[in-house]
């Protein structure tokens, strides 16, 4: 379940962060961001994409690791929950409802990559 769960979350981030780079001036019009955020955030998603993708194939590194994963995911679900909340004034509804969307599955990811932690130490 840990090796699924990592690289569910593996391919979520890498798009992510390609989305990003490629969109990033269509982005910096919905979200007001300067362009390089964008870009250092999209770098950083595939860059966690390809941590994820190594944890995955390697299980002592997977229970060493995981747990950081799971409180990083939930840290941008705060994060950019915080930041919608006190921006959003200054963003459309359909971004709100996007960013909330994101952050909905990045929790449920975060739900089974913890769930797969617990049940790689009890087997």
């Amino acid at each position: 379940m840990l090796n699924k769960a990592l690289i569910a979350n593996a391919v979520f981030s890498f798009l992510s962060g390609l989305l990003m780079l490629l969109t990033q001036q269509s982005l910096q019009q919905q979200v007001p961001l300067p362009g390089w955020l964008w870009s250092l955030i999209g770098v950083g998603l595939i860059g966690f994409s390809v941590q994820l993708l190594l944890m995955a194939k390697n299980i002592e590194w997977a229970q060493k690791l995981t747990a950081s994963v799971v409180v990083s995911d939930l840290l941008w679900v705060l994060a950019t929950t915080i930041a919608v909340m006190l921006f959003g004034a200054d963003i459309s509804a359909s971004v709100i409802v996007a960013v909330m969307m994101v952050n909905l599955l990045v929790a449920l990811l975060a739900w089974f990559q913890y769930l797969g932690y617990r049940q790689s130490f009890a087997t």
